[in-house]
């Protein structure tokens, strides 16, 4: 970026945040959670004094910005769509790319569907959850997420079964893989692998500049992180989720009940 778009951008969020000020204020908010995605290209080590450095807030003591848990994922995979489909192949591990090859082979199929089946994605990724070990939202959020255009339901079958299922979003210049699950009948056949292949595929195809795995980490999630660094997309970490507060008192309050409540739960 040349310093003359970087004081642009300085000057659009200054103005965004001024104008956020102002709302909070006529409607008595108490504070403001946000997650700032300043490019791809974003390393940020020392992450709450960076975003607040970008947003210029601290420092004009207008409010004060708190780094919070995250409600997105930080960390995350972005595969760059410009190269063939070939050299993608050949910079995915072996592994990887045995495992494609393997599931073509043994005639795995994959469908674009709508919400009409909508149950064949809600069976499987509530057995995924359980056997994993993480929460679901309910059923409802799934099914109102799927009445959006921009999201896409895949399904990979074989012999008749649904064996894995991808939930997609199309947005911007880049496919996010939003949800994702798999049965554990016919885990040798490898249909994830193969179903992620053919997304990436249309969003080059479509046209898209970025493929997001959406979310990794080691420690939390080391078999789906495994899954997705075999596909070789870069490694980005995010500044994360931040609240820029409006008023401190209600605030505390806020964050008091928050911590109640996870502990009763």
């Amino acid at each position: 970026l040349n310093s003359k778009f970087k004081d642009q951008k300085f000057e659009i969020i200054d103005l965004l945040f001024n104008e956020i000020q102002k709302i909070a204020k006529n409607e008595n908010a108490i504070f403001l959670r946000f997650e700032p995605q300043f490019g791809f290209q974003s390393k940020i080590e020392n992450r709450l004094p960076a975003v607040a450095r970008q947003i210029g807030m601290v420092q004009k003591g207008k409010s004060s910005i708190v780094k919070t848990f995250d409600i997105q994922p930080s960390k995350t995979l972005i595969l760059n769509l410009d190269k063939s489909e070939e050299d993608m192949l050949k910079a995915m591990r072996q592994k990887t790319r045995y495992n494609i090859r393997l599931a073509e082979k043994k005639g795995v199929k994959i469908r674009e569907v709508n919400a009409n089946e909508f149950d064949k994605f809600w069976e499987l990724i509530k057995k995924t959850s359980k056997r994993d070990g993480f929460r679901l939202h309910d059923k409802t959020y799934y099914q109102k997420m799927l009445e959006q255009p921009i999201i896409k339901l895949f399904l990979a079958e074989y012999q008749n079964n649904t064996v894995a299922v991808n939930i997609m979003v199309f947005f911007g210049d880049t496919v996010t893989y939003l949800h994702g699950a798999s049965s554990t009948e016919h885990r040798n056949i490898m249909a994830p692998y193969i179903l992620q292949w053919h997304c990436i595929k249309l969003a080059k195809k479509l046209g898209y500049r970025y493929y997001d795995f959406y979310g990794i980490d080691d420690k939390k999630w080391p078999g789906v992180t495994r899954f997705k660094n075999g596909f070789n997309g870069d490694k980005i970490e995010h500044p994360g989720t931040f609240d820029l507060i409006f008023n401190k008192k209600l605030y505390l309050v806020y964050e008091i009940m928050r911590k109640l409540k996870r502990f009763f739960h």
